[in-house]
């Protein structure tokens, strides 16, 4: 009979130390559970925060390249301006001769009238 009480007493320690350890799996798993759900919910505001940022870049991209193009654009106008103007005075220079001539002459016209007068 000792040796029924001593297999008893082994299965029950078997049964306690199986329960033991099956306890604390459930604790790990259950840690482990929650830690999954922190992670999900921080990868997911990471996830919407990524997605605003791309927004606002996308944004403010579009604004900067919309800028550039109108100052670009303008820019583009005066220079066109600029280089009319530039190839006009190339042509006149037989006019701006002229015009100095005439000028020339006044001045030493109005010299002599007033020699003429003194």
């Amino acid at each position: 009979m000792k040796l029924k009480d001593l297999v008893l007493w082994l299965c029950v320690a078997a049964l306690l130390a199986t329960e033991v350890f099956l306890f604390l799996a459930k604790s790990q798993k259950d840690a482990a559970i929650v830690q999954l759900h922190e992670s999900q919910q921080k990868v997911a505001q990471l996830q919407s925060d990524l997605d605003k940022l791309k927004n606002s870049s996308v944004a403010t991209l579009s604004a900067e390249n919309a800028r550039l193009r109108a100052e670009n654009q303008g820019l583009t106008q005066k220079f066109s301006q600029l280089q009319n103007e530039n190839n006009r005075l190339r042509g006149e220079p037989a006019n701006n001769a002229a015009i100095t001539d005439l000028a020339r002459c006044r001045t030493t016209a109005a010299g002599a009238a007033a020699a003429n007068a003194g």
